[in-house]
C-alpha cells in the first residue's frame, strides 16, 4: 500500500521490457495500469503509459514465439488493448488501439465483439480521424455480412464509401462488397418468398455499383423474376435495359 508501489512496478516493467523479459514485464505493466486502481485505490499518473507498454510488451513477445503460444498472447495483447481504450479514453492513442483491437477480434472468428468495438470507435467523441473511422466501418461491414446481417453491410460500406477519396484505388473493391451485400438481400427476400422484394433490391445494384459483375447478373435475375410474376410491363424495360448495356452478353440469347 505504499504510494510508491505503482511507481516502482513501473520502473520495474521498463528493466524487464529492456532486458527482454516480456511476459513478466507485460505483467508489471497491466498492475500499474489497472491492478492497482481496481483492488488498493491507487490510480497511478504513469496509468497510461503503462497500459500502452503492456500492449507494446506483448507484441514484442509474439513476434518471438510460436503457435500455440502466440496465439494466446494475441489474444491477450487484444484484450489489453480493449482494456486501455476503456480505461484511458481520453490518451491520443485509444483511437487507434481500439480500432487495431476490432480488427484482432475479426480475425479471431469474435465477430460480434469485433462490430461492438468498431461501432464504439464509430462514435467516438472528439470524432476519431478519418482513417480509423474508416477501417471502423470496414470491420463493421465485413463483420455483419459475416453474420448474414446484410442491410447494415450496405450501410457500413456506404459509410467507408462516404470516408474515401473519389480517386481512391480501394474504392471499386467497396462498391463491389456493397453490391454483394445487396444481391445477398435480395436472396434473403427469395428465400421468405417475396420474389417482389427480391427484384427492387436486384434492381438497386446498378445504381449502386454500375460497373460490378454482379450487376450483370443482377438485373438478368431481376429479368426473369418479373417475367415469373408476370410484370410483364416492367420486365419488357429490364430486358430492353439489358440489351443497350450489355449487347455482347451471352445470356442474351435466353431472355425474350
Amino acid at each position: 500500500r505504499d504510494p510508491q508501489t505503482p511507481e516502482l512496478a513501473f520502473l520495474m516493467g521498463e528493466s524487464l521490457f529492456e532486458g527482454e523479459q516480456f511476459a513478466r514485464a507485460f505483467n508489471a505493466f497491466e498492475k500499474v495500469a489497472y491492478d492497482y486502481g481496481q483492488t488498493i485505490g491507487m490510480v497511478s499518473a504513469r496509468g497510461p503509459e503503462a497500459g500502452y507498454s503492456a500492449i507494446l510488451s506483448a507484441q514484442k513477445l509474439i513476434a518471438l514465439l510460436n503457435d500455440p503460444q502466440r496465439e494466446n498472447w494475441r489474444r491477450q495483447k487484444t484484450e489489453s488493448a480493449l482494456r486501455f481504450a476503456e480505461f484511458f479514453a481520453k490518451d491520443k492513442r485509444a483511437p487507434k488501439v481500439l480500432t487495431q483491437a476490432a480488427q484482432e477480434l475479426l480475425a479471431f472468428g469474435e465477430t460480434d465483439q469485433a462490430i461492438a468495438a468498431a461501432t464504439r470507435l464509430t462514435q467516438w467523441q472528439p470524432l476519431a480521424s478519418k482513417g480509423l473511422r474508416h477501417d471502423a466501418w470496414l470491420v463493421i461491414g465485413q463483420g455483419q455480412f459475416d453474420r448474414e446481417r446484410y442491410s447494415f453491410a450496405e450501410k457500413a460500406y456506404s459509410e467507408v464509401l462516404a470516408l474515401l477519396e473519389k480517386n481512391s484505388p480501394t474504392r471499386e473493391q467497396i462498391l463491389d462488397r456493397r453490391a454483394a451485400s445487396v444481391f445477398k438481400l435480395s436472396e434473403q427476400k427469395l428465400a421468405a418468398g417475396d420474389k417482389l422484394g427480391a427484384v427492387k433490391q436486384l434492381l438497386r445494384i446498378q445504381q449502386l455499383a454500375p460497373n460490378a459483375e454482379i450487376a450483370v447478373t443482377a438485373q438478368y435475375d431481376a429479368a426473369n423474376y418479373l417475367m415469373d410474376l408476370e410484370q410483364w410491363s416492367q420486365a419488357e424495360r429490364v430486358i430492353l435495359d439489358y440489351r443497350r448495356r450489355y449487347p455482347n452478353n451471352k445470356r442474351l440469347s435466353t431472355l425474350p
